[in-house]
């Protein structure tokens, strides 16, 4: 269903002439939950976050994801032991409403 979703959103943004990253497509159409409803919805959202471009980063900070960058580099500072800069992170992507 949601390769059907994935794919329908190409055909729907390509005839509206909207640029997209394939790479957003695939996450509306996962957050969307089998819903085509949910997907144009979503992408309608992206389109007015992005100024009529849906983005990678845009999309993500929409839906509340973040890049595996942050779980990276709070791995490293665990294995350094360094709490500080830990909670520094953890607190920038709280502010930021980041679902993780």
């Amino acid at each position: 269903k949601k390769k059907k979703i994935y794919f329908q959103l190409i055909k729907i943004l390509e005839s509206e002439k909207i640029k997209f990253d394939f790479n957003s497509l695939k996450i509306l159409s996962y957050a969307a939950n089998g819903s085509m409803r949910d997907a144009l919805t979503l992408s309608d959202q992206a389109i007015v976050i992005g100024n009529g471009v849906i983005e990678f980063n845009k999309v993500n900070n929409m839906l509340g994801y973040f890049d595996n960058k942050y779980s990276i580099h709070i791995l490293e500072l665990l294995i350094y032991n360094d709490s500080k800069k830990i909670m520094k992170i953890i607190s920038q992507l709280s502010l930021n409403n980041i679902n993780w």
